[in-house]
C-alpha cells in the first residue's frame, strides 16, 4: 500500500473524513454525521462540497482534527422569501404522483422539472384546500454550521476520478 505520510488536503486529492455537523455550536442540534463506518469521501475542490467547508479543510493532514463555524452566507445562505411559492395542489396528482394525504404542511416533495431546468425538491409549510404553499429555500438555509471532525486519510486522486469529476468506489461510483 502507498504511503502517502506528508500529503495534504488539496486539489485533486481525495480525502475522507467522519464529521458531527451542530446548528450553532457544539451545543446546538446534530444536524448531520458521518462516523468511521460510514465515513464521508470526496474529492476536494469538484464542486460538490460546500467551497467554505473545502477552505477550512485545505492544508490539514491525515489524523488532524478540526472544528469551524460556517454562517449562513458562507453554507446554504439566507432564507429567500421569493422562494416560498403558492401552487395548485393539482400540480403534484397530475400521474399518480403523489397521493392526495401525502400533500400535507411539513411533506417534502419535489417538482418535476421542464426540460433544461433544475430539479426542484420543497418543503410545503401550508396545504389549504386546493393550494399548497411550498418553501423551496434549502432546509439549511439562514442556519449557522458548526462542524468537528478529523481526517481520516487523504490520497491523490486517479485520473479516472479527474475525469469524472467526483470520487470512484472501488466497485463503483459514489457521488
Amino acid at each position: 500500500m502507498p504511503d502517502f505520510t506528508g500529503l495534504t488536503v488539496a486539489p485533486q486529492t481525495v480525502v475522507t473524513l467522519i464529521f458531527r455537523l451542530h446548528e450553532d455550536n457544539e451545543r446546538g442540534a446534530v444536524l448531520d454525521f458521518a462516523e468511521y463506518q460510514w465515513p464521508l469521501i470526496f474529492l476536494f475542490d469538484s464542486g460538490k462540497m460546500l467551497p467554505a467547508f473545502e477552505q477550512q479543510l485545505l492544508g490539514l493532514a491525515r489524523a488532524q482534527t478540526f472544528d469551524f463555524t460556517l454562517a449562513p452566507e458562507q453554507a446554504y445562505g439566507l432564507p429567500d422569501p421569493t422562494a416560498i411559492q403558492q401552487m395548485p395542489a393539482e400540480l403534484f396528482l397530475q400521474n399518480g404522483e403523489y397521493a392526495a394525504e401525502n400533500l400535507r404542511a411539513g411533506q417534502y416533495i419535489s417538482l418535476k422539472p421542464e426540460p433544461g431546468q433544475p430539479h426542484q425538491s420543497g418543503k410545503i409549510v401550508k396545504a389549504k384546500g386546493k393550494m399548497l404553499t411550498i418553501d423551496f429555500n434549502h432546509p439549511m438555509a439562514g442556519k449557522t454550521l458548526y462542524f468537528t471532525g478529523k481526517v481520516l486519510s487523504i490520497r491523490p486522486a486517479r485520473p479516472e476520478e479527474l475525469e469524472r469529476n467526483h470520487y470512484i468506489e472501488p466497485d463503483g461510483i459514489r457521488f
